[in-house]
């Protein structure tokens, strides 16, 4: 069965793209499987896994019209047809950005769309999976609203995943509305951070460069930051 990953938050600046970068470095380990994922950017406004996914097989999606601002759904319903179709890759991992995002949910209350979701995993026999990143901090309430919103609109057709940023501080009363709304939408928690738990300058500032210039951390860093990234990378619960 083929699998495609959406990885969607409407709220900006909460990791988004590192995510996308972390998960293209753990399925670089398995080269075979690498090879079988093709990773594609939906983020009209800043094409980052374009940029930072150079050293994998990286293809472009324009979803949203640039005057109305608006997703065209019939090239949504294509990508779903045709990824189906092909025979070269059996991994999608979606980069969605925030206002492809935002969209995205805009297509779930669609009339119609249950009887599509359906289609995608039922005829076309395609897995889908959902990510979605929850910052802390004042951040917390419209990134999670998000969350609870989008998993409410396809729960039943793909399996959730909230990503917990650990590079945010989350108070006790928004630790325990993100277990409610694991618990609610039957989703589980996956905690994230850019390095982990490790909090260290020079590595931190290499792995920036090497995402601005698309190399896989986890090869062309130094020997240090490819030890500490590699570690990170091992720590992050992600099934791909």
């Amino acid at each position: 069965m083929k699998k495609i990953t959406f990885i969607a938050q409407s709220k900006g600046g909460v990791g988004k793209s590192a995510l996308t970068y972390m998960i293209a470095n753990k399925i670089y380990r398995n080269k075979d499987r690498f090879l079988k994922t093709v990773f594609v950017d939906m983020d009209n406004e800043t094409n980052t896994s374009a940029t930072q996914v150079q050293f994998g097989q990286v293809n472009e999606l324009e979803l949203i019209n640039p005057k109305t601002r608006l997703m065209d759904r019939s090239r949504l319903d294509k990508f779903f047809k045709e990824f189906a179709l092909q025979e070269e890759f059996e991994h999608a991992v979606c980069d969605m950005g925030a206002t492809t995002s935002e969209q995205f949910l805009n297509f779930l209350s669609d009339e119609g769309t249950l009887q599509v979701m359906q289609l995608i995993t039922g005829q076309l026999d395609i897995k889908l999976e959902i990510l979605c990143i929850v910052a802390g901090d004042n951040s917390f309430n419209s990134s999670a609203s998000f969350c609870g919103k989008l998993f409410k609109g396809i729960q039943g057709h793909a399996e959730l995943r909230i990503i917990k940023n650990n590079l945010f501080d989350y108070s006790d009363a928004q630790q325990k509305e993100l277990e409610k709304m694991a618990r609610a939408y039957n989703a589980s928690v996956i905690e994230f951070g850019l390095l982990g738990n490790m909090v260290i300058g020079e590595s931190i500032d290499e792995i920036k460069r090497l995402m601005q210039d698309g190399k896989a951390a986890i090869e062309d860093g130094s020997l240090f930051t490819k030890v500490r990234y590699k570690k990170a990378v091992e720590d992050f619960q992600y099934e791909c």
